[in-house]
């Protein structure tokens, strides 16, 4: 399928690196000629396209830029975070159409400030990929998704939500847009709203006057709570003044040293220039087997270092009176849950299962100080007989905690998960290693069974659709931007 896409911050490099990473040729990649963020640089090298193919957003109505287009004879058009309104001739020269990320749950909320008025009329949050038309947000449904909104959300967080939410909802949509089987669903305008950018100000007018009730007043202040945008407004004595507010979970009370680290890890998480330079890095490395270079209380442990920091804080909040590990090699990573279940006190142990437990790595960690909390079981982690002893070990005994770290391929990954995510107790972990090889070059893993598409992250995605027990830790994810796992720290929500 030939792609024209129109990419502009954050949201767009993310679709043009997705682009770049899986080796998906684009026709043609149109970018914002104001380029606010100085992304643009940026979104080329990631969506690996000929520099000659680029196309800036002051040209593209030029007769000949025009002329170029129609050439290409496109199939599909594409707006990540597009700021402008897409108008005729371009509009006809894209085969079927053009796709639309509108961070909205269309019919809802078209127009602009979409985080203002979901919060103040109470109305549906999530984000849409629609086809655009000559109207504005009202073309035919492909894909959405909804967004729950709390009492802590504010207009901030609803458009952070959005930007990630929609960026998740093309990628796992993609397949079918490269079919081209692409659902068209007309929306039904008697249910939406729409509103235009000049509505804001008077909307977030606060009048000392007039009687509100405290659920409408404290929605106008959320909604319009962004900084450094401006805030929810009142007047008095010829003077303005701007009102924000925070509203956070009676009982729950950060230190100022959490609330600055929360603010920290949120900008880090939409610093795209981090996270391509983390992702550079990590390949380089990669290459020299970092994470082999680290013992735990002298053995390998064959993890990177952020991912055995991330562990002990989970084995700390949860204290686990049992964790599963399937995947032995030295024992590193057994050594170092059997220490930290011994920091804990009490009788936790550690279950670790492997296809082949080397005699030599056997003799050295069954003569550890640690290996009175171990207990080993040699055989296919998805073998039938193995999965009943584990059974029999895991009787009565919580919180469990799970970690997958054996054989990396889609299918081995899919059967464990299967097999093991029922033992995962409520406000536990069940922890995916080495989903980061989807996100790896590709010719990264030539000796090995796994690749792009056929990997533990794509049995983890498989895994999300059909099992509401778990979702993915993001900020376990956003804090750690170094990790061999990424979406795969799973937390389990209910029983």
């Amino acid at each position: 399928m030939k792609i024209l896409l129109f990419a502009a911050g954050n949201v767009g490099y993310q679709i043009a690196k997705f682009f770049g990473d899986n080796q998906e040729p684009l026709s043609c990649l149109v970018l914002d000629s104001k380029d606010n963020l100085g992304l643009n640089s940026a979104i080329i090298k990631a969506s690996r396209i000929d520099p000659q193919k680029v196309m800036y957003s002051k040209d593209i109505y030029d007769p000949k830029i025009v002329c170029l287009l129609k050439n290409l004879q496109v199939d599909l058009g594409i707006l990540a975070w597009w700021p402008y309104i897409i108008k005729e001739p371009i509009l006809s020269i894209v085969r079927l159409g053009i796709l639309n990320f509108h961070p909205s749950y269309l019919p809802y909320n078209r127009g602009k400030n979409y985080n203002f008025w979901t919060i103040v009329e109470d109305a549906p949050f999530g984000v849409t990929l629609h086809f655009i038309s000559n109207g504005v947000d009202n073309g035919d449904i492909a894909f959405q998704s909804r967004i729950e909104k709390t009492w802590e959300d504010t207009g901030k967080t609803l458009y952070e939500k959005a930007q990630t939410e929609i960026v998740r909802l093309f990628i796992e949509s993609f397949p079918s847009i490269k079919r081209g089987n692409i659902p068209r669903i007309p929306q039904d305008m008697s249910k939406g709203s729409y509103h235009k950018a000049s509505e804001l100000d008077s909307a977030s007018y606060i009048d000392l006057d007039k009687s509100y009730k405290v659920r409408d007043l404290l929605n106008i202040l959320r909604a319009r709570t962004f900084p450094p945008h401006p805030a929810a407004w009142f007047k008095d004595d010829d003077q303005e003044y701007e009102v924000k507010i925070e509203i956070t979970k009676r009982g729950i009370k950060m230190s100022n040293f959490d609330e600055e680290n929360k603010l920290d890890i949120e900008k880090m998480g939409r610093d795209s220039v981090l996270k391509e330079s983390t992702r550079k890095w990590f390949d380089a490395s990669s290459r020299y087997k970092y994470s082999y270079h680290f013992r735990w209380l002298g053995r390998p442990i064959i993890q990177f270092p952020q991912d055995i920091i991330a562990m002990q804080e989970i084995i700390w909040k949860v204290k686990p009176q049992l964790i599963i590990e399937t995947g032995i090699a030295h024992g590193g990573s057994l050594i170092f849950y059997a220490s930290m279940l011994e920091l804990l006190g009490g009788d936790g142990m550690v279950l670790g299962i492997d296809i082949d437990i080397r005699a030599h790595n056997r003799v050295e960690i069954e003569k550890h100080p640690m290996f009175k909390r171990i207990k080993m079981i040699e055989g296919s982690s998805i073998n039938k007989d193995v999965v009943s002893q584990v059974y029999e070990t895991a009787k009565g005994k919580a919180p469990i905690l799970v970690v997958l770290d054996s054989m990396h391929t889609h299918a081995h990954v899919w059967e464990e998960l299967k097999a093991y995510s029922p033992l995962v107790t409520k406000d536990s972990y069940l922890v995916v290693f080495d989903t980061v090889v989807e996100d790896m070059p590709d010719d990264f893993f030539q000796d090995r069974p796994w690749e792009k598409g056929d990997n533990p992250k794509t049995a983890v995605w498989e895994f999300l659709k059909s099992n509401d027990r778990f979702e993915v830790d993001k900020d376990i994810d956003g804090k750690l931007l170094i990790t061999v796992a990424p979406d795969g720290y799973l937390r389990c929500i209910k029983d």
